[in-house]
């Protein structure tokens, strides 16, 4: 107890706080760059594909908002194309939220001393939610926080009129990222309400207007507003709603403790009246989980652990951090450590082991613009050996998609024989497409189940 009272005075010094920021950025940073990176391959194929010239929802078909993914700002055309350079992407908004947990902090603690901590928490729980998946709610995360710093800005009576504008502005950037993000700006209005400023609700209102009219004006702009809204709203209700659904209850293991942590320290906080706004960061922490149990894939949770953070590293205030909060802490931070080596390893399978040879045998035979067909493998090679998919017609094979578009996905193939044909063994169970392959294809390499076919 004694060591663990010493280490609490270290961390809660006044001296360095900023160094201490960085030296726990810097480890987090680390810790992550020691286990495999994995990267979406939407990232990778979907700004390909646009910048090559197929229309979103039309021709690419996904349930998600533009995004950077189906909007002429993409990654592709943003120069970010290798797994490389999202790396550097994942790794720079990594950093980008210590920053904002850090002022966070300021504008919600008394004590300079406690404003590394959620910083610390941060570090110990984000690799334990798949912190090395990059994915649009990697994205998120900078939003959210982002979000709760203006809202900490006005409350304390230091925002403008420009600041709510720029707060919707933000809230409806996140929401043309991704749908769920919509909650965040639930939360704010909610707030807004409750402390009776329903000047801000309308000015943030009219901030979420520029950007919600520069999709409609995209959205118009390519003459997809059926395929738009039925791929975006209809299918996300329906056909997504109920296939996609995944109850885990090892996911539920590994995340109780966080919930359990976050809501007996915003309990405790309410008794004693410690820090005013904690109420508001557990109820952004809850709906943020909402949108995340319908389909308990960890990535979708890294929105809501720094809010989490924020509110357990609050603890050491809230419970006395010579006492009972050291005891919390360090529980709850062992228990992090704990379930990420038991429920992960330190090195993950590669996706990308064979891309390489792969992209090499696909290049040997393909000029760029010629027609291939991926499939059990990543469709990112699209992307990365500059060719197009059948009939200029892209879906991810997911079973909610296959459901819809199994004809579609067909009639492509075999309307526009692609020149190569890059599959797995026993992905490919269409007759039509199985007896195309034995009379017009010829197996020209094996790799490990993976094998590539070349047209006669």
């Amino acid at each position: 107890m004694s060591d663990l009272l010493r280490i609490s005075e270290i961390i809660t010094s006044r001296k360095y706080l900023k160094v201490k920021l960085a030296l726990v950025a810097a480890l987090h940073i680390l810790f992550l760059s020691t286990l495999n990176f994995v990267v979406y391959g939407e990232f990778f194929v979907f700004p390909y594909l646009v910048e090559s010239g197929l229309v979103p929802y039309k021709d690419i078909i996904d349930q998600h908002f533009p995004s950077l993914m189906l909007s002429p700002i993409n990654f592709h055309s943003l120069g970010i194309r290798a797994f490389d350079s999202m790396l550097a992407l994942h790794f720079s908004l990594i950093l980008l939220n210590h920053a904002l947990l850090y002022n966070c902090s300021k504008h919600l603690f008394d004590d300079e001393a406690t404003y590394v901590l959620p910083n610390i928490v941060y570090f110990a729980t984000q690799p334990l939610f798949e912190g090395y998946v990059f994915w649009i709610d990697s994205l998120l995360a900078p939003f959210v926080l982002t979000a709760v710093l203006f809202v900490l800005i006005i409350k304390n009576g230091n925002g403008r009129a420009s600041t709510v504008v720029i707060l919707g502005l933000l809230a409806e950037a996140a929401i043309f990222l991704k749908q769920t993000a919509a909650v965040v700006a639930f939360w704010v209005l909610i707030l807004f309400i409750y402390k009776k400023m329903y000047k801000n609700v309308l000015i943030f209102l009219l901030g979420m207007i520029l950007p919600l009219s520069v999709l409609f004006i995209y959205i118009n702009g390519l003459y997809v507003w059926e395929e738009f809204y039925y791929w975006t709203i209809t299918f996300n209700l329906t056909v997504y709603s109920k296939m996609a659904r995944s109850v885990d209850m090892v996911s539920l293991i590994k995340f109780l403790p966080i919930i359990f942590t976050a809501a007996y320290i915003s309990i405790v906080n309410i008794s004693k009246k410690s820090i005013e706004f904690m109420g508001g960061l557990f109820l952004l922490f809850l709906i943020i989980i909402l949108t995340w149990v319908p389909r308990m894939d960890f990535i979708h949770l890294q929105p809501a652990i720094p809010v989490a953070s924020i509110i357990v590293g609050s603890g050491s205030i809230i419970l006395d951090y010579k006492k009972i909060g050291v005891i919390i802490l360090s529980l709850f931070i062992a228990y992090n450590t704990f379930a990420f080596i038991s429920f992960n390893k330190f090195t993950h399978d590669s996706l990308y082991s064979n891309y390489d040879l792969l992209i090499e045998n696909i290049n040997k035979e393909t000029v760029a613009g010629d027609t291939i067909y991926v499939r059990g493998v990543g469709y990112e090679l699209y992307a990365f050996t500059n060719t197009l998919p059948p009939n200029n017609y892209f879906v991810y094979e997911l079973p909610w998609y296959k459901q819809a578009l199994k004809s579609k996905i067909t009639s492509n193939i075999l309307k526009s024989r692609p020149k190569l044909l890059v599959f797995r063994d026993n992905t490919i169970d269409e007759n039509d497409i199985l007896e195309m392959i034995k009379s017009d294809y010829q197996k020209t390499v094996r790799i490990e189940d993976i094998n590539i076919y070349k047209k006669l």
